[in-house]
């Protein structure tokens, strides 16, 4: 299947060649999420950008100024994130379960404003209260997620697939009600909600829990941008 996933992808792009993509694939099975994680957002960084140094091009993209908040930012995708948009300019605000101050730590030391929480996305409260204590708010990405690997005939299966869905996908509504009212109330702002191909296609390797919770944070970014959209 890396072969066909290969097709979509290089039509899109037209940077990246076949080959290229199925060894990072490949790997996405056997390696951590945090070393495909920069894999891909280099990959990315390299495709895009047309300058010798291979760096984002600030002159053509900046968030100078400009605030986003990022859950799920401890590591992996929501880490790299951080880490592209610190060299973009712009001032963080991170959470994740068990905090940032590591990665916090390191995009201080190279100028960026941060502000950090630790809490559980579950607690719609707390995500309510992270969301207001900010000055301002100019992006959010709804990235907090997990995904577990077991058997839907397990005997705990329930359990799990309640945890994954209010992780997954309440998770995102909790810090997307907050976030979504108050870009309402300024009239700008914008959301990018981290869903995953499991939710589009069904899931390859995934588990049923996350191909549903994934399907509906895709469902639920078409009804938030249709509910954003006049104002």
């Amino acid at each position: 299947f890396f072969d066909y996933l290969d097709q979509p992808v290089k039509r899109v792009t037209g940077a990246w060649a076949p080959p290229t993509v199925s060894r990072v694939l490949e790997r996405a099975a056997l390696a951590g999420e945090d070393e495909i994680a920069r894999e891909l957002m280099a990959m990315l960084r390299d495709s895009a950008c047309p300058c010798p140094e291979r760096r984002p091009c600030n002159a053509m993209l900046s968030f100078e100024g400009k605030t986003v908040l990022i859950s799920g930012a401890a590591g992996g995708i929501g880490a790299e994130t951080a880490r592209i948009l610190s060299g973009l300019g712009a001032d963080l605000a991170l959470c994740d379960l068990e905090g940032c101050d590591d990665l916090a730590d390191e995009l201080r030391d190279s100028g960026t404003s941060v502000a950090t929480a630790a809490f559980d996305i579950r607690d719609r409260a707390q995500a309510e209260a992270f969301i207001g204590a900010q000055p301002r708010l100019d992006a959010i990405v709804a990235n907090a997620g997990f995904c577990p690997w077991d058997d839907w005939n397990d005997g705990d299966w329930d359990d799990t697939f309640d945890r994954v869905v209010d992780i997954n996908l309440k998770g995102v509504i909790n810090v997307m009600r907050p976030a979504i009212a108050r870009m309402i109330a300024q009239k700008h702002g914008n959301a990018v909600l981290v869903a995953s191909v499991a939710g589009r296609m069904g899931g390859l390797r995934a588990s049923p829990h996350d191909v549903s919770a994934k399907g509906g944070v895709m469902s639920m970014t078409k009804w938030m941008a249709a509910k954003a959209d006049p104002h």
